[in-house]
């Protein structure tokens, strides 16, 4: 079965998991991690007029506001930008 190529799956799947360890183990730089603190702050007011163009098309402004909030907490949480190590 390896003359068929089944083995280099394996070998993929455990050069995979190899980096995944490596990345919990040694952490990101402080320079990303900043990066994207600040994507995350800066980034909602750019989505402001598509905001509004929801609330305007849907004739709901709690929507429009609603989706504002979700989004910038999506961003800024912990859930979604897992940026250091959480052990």
């Amino acid at each position: 079965m390896k003359r068929q190529g089944f083995g280099n799956w394996e070998r993929a799947v455990d050069e995979s998991i190899e980096q995944l360890r490596m990345l919990k183990i040694y952490h990101k730089p402080q320079a990303l991690r900043t990066f994207a603190r600040m994507f995350s702050f800066f980034l909602p007011p750019f989505y402001a007029l598509a905001f509004a163009q929801l609330a305007h098309g849907s004739n709901s402004i709690g929507l429009g506001i609603s989706f504002a909030i979700i989004i910038s907490l999506g961003l800024s949480g912990r859930s979604c930008f897992q940026i250091s190590c959480p052990a």
